[in-house]
């Protein structure tokens, strides 16, 4: 009879539900679990936009000085008439032959933000991705009696970041 009588008392008890300070505790926690993952959620959105945002800006810094300096390696010569050196916004007019052996003028210049090529006075394209701008492009000539390079200070900013990029460049035949 006693095995009975705990069976019924633990059956009263399961029919009887949950207290309101029960109740209370578990939306307490299942709140606070909820603010851990929002705010553990918004930590990693704000994360990965800050590291797409400066990867944007490091890919056109790259990717513009790697224009630049491939074309000044394949130039034969700096068109210093049509150049600005040592000022800002720099002017680099670069001049060469095109694979057919046709004379090929190549000039990099800054315009409104745009890292801006031309080629035989034409507008090819801006080198900056969107969203990215140029505040600042130096170019400095470098001449000696073997040949000639070119010292390059590029400065982009998107908005929150700015980041400089240098590299000094010999044009052909100058090594």
């Amino acid at each position: 009879m006693h095995k009975f009588t705990s069976q019924k008392n633990i059956k009263n008890k399961l029919n009887q539900g949950f207290t309101i300070i029960e109740v209370l505790v578990y939306v307490a926690i299942l709140g606070i679990v909820s603010v851990a993952i929002i705010a553990s959620s918004m930590v990693v959105n704000s994360s990965f936009n800050k590291t797409r945002v400066t990867r944007n800006l490091l890919e056109s810094g790259n990717n513009g000085m790697e224009r630049i300096t491939r074309e000044i390696r394949q130039a034969n010569s700096i068109d210093i008439a049509s150049s600005t050196f040592g000022s800002n916004p720099g002017v680099l007019t670069l001049n060469g032959k095109d694979s057919g052996g046709s004379a090929r003028v190549v000039k990099f210049s800054v315009l409104s933000g745009s890292l801006n090529i031309y080629e035989n006075n034409s507008l090819l394209d801006d080198l900056l991705n969107q969203n990215v701008t140029a505040t600042n492009l130096i170019f400095r000539r470098i001449s000696t009696g073997a040949g000639e390079a070119v010292k390059i200070e590029l400065t982009l900013n998107n908005g929150t970041i700015s980041e400089k990029f240098y590299d000094t460049v010999i044009l052909r035949g100058g090594y």
